[in-house]
């Protein structure tokens, strides 16, 4: 039996690029766009990989993980430390990015 993996994203070309290298890899990958149906996808398909998206409709990607898996993390600023790292390893001015930049509230 292949490894059953969920993809969670609103962006139909992102879920399906995702969902088609994953089948071609011989997983089996189900597609959904939005939290809910992540959530009532997962509870009665169990998957043993999810693919999720953080901004979703319905429920964001956050939120479903709380309600699968009881996760409540903390802090959401983890994508944030991980840019700030990043800039401080390749930028000449962290503080004045040129190679990586972000635009806030995107996804």
């Amino acid at each position: 039996m292949a490894t059953r993996v969920l993809v969670v994203d609103d962006d139909p070309t992102v879920s399906n690029v995702v969902s088609a290298y994953l089948t071609k890899a011989g997983y089996d990958a189900r597609v959904v766009a939005d939290g809910v149906a992540a959530v009532e996808v997962w509870q009665q398909w169990k998957p043993s990989v999810v693919v999720l998206d953080v901004m979703l409709p319905g429920l964001s990607g956050l939120e479903v993980l709380r309600r699968v898996w009881g996760w409540d993390f903390g802090d959401s600023s983890t994508v944030t430390v991980h840019v700030r790292r990043l800039r401080e390893k390749i930028e000449a001015d962290p503080s004045d990015p040129r190679l990586v930049l972000t635009v806030p509230r995107t996804g």
